[in-house]
């Protein structure tokens, strides 16, 4: 029996006399060869256009309104910090602060609705200085939040 494959019958492992001429199907399977298009990657020109776009990052924090908000560390009422709002999906966040946080940390985000205030509870998964110019200039960090 080999050691890649696991076999089961009614719940009980086959024996190796029960796999002969048996064998999983990507043994079997041929891929089809699809044409490629050659690159040249010494091409000059292809050269010139990678070194322009070597240093960018992709960045999305235009497609969300920023918003002002506070965090507090850890599971107690510590001290309000502010931060932004740069994203927002069902299970995640993505926060802007001037200082960073440590992976890991539980995060309490505050947040003021219109006429309303909103908590929420994170936990940081990655966090990084800014790429931006302007986060350069201004210490940024982004901050990755998994929503609890």
């Amino acid at each position: 029996m080999r050691a890649s494959a696991v076999w089961m019958r009614r719940g009980s492992p086959l024996n190796d006399s029960s796999l002969r001429g048996l064998s999983p199907m990507a043994d079997h399977k041929t891929f089809p060869k699809v044409p490629t298009n050659p690159v040249d990657w010494n091409d000059p020109t292809l050269v010139s256009l990678l070194n322009k776009t070597g240093e960018w990052h992709l960045d999305n924090r235009l497609a969300y309104p920023p918003k002002d908000i506070q965090i507090q560390f850890g599971w107690g009422g510590g001290t309000v910090k502010p931060a932004v709002l740069v994203w927002q999906g069902e299970e995640a966040m993505v926060i802007a602060t001037s200082f960073p946080i440590e992976h890991g940390e539980h995060v309490r985000v505050n947040k003021y609705l219109e006429d309303d205030f909103g908590t929420q509870w994170g936990e940081v998964v990655e966090s990084r200085a800014g790429h931006r110019a302007d986060d350069k200039t201004h210490g940024t960090h982004v901050h990755w939040l998994h929503m609890r």
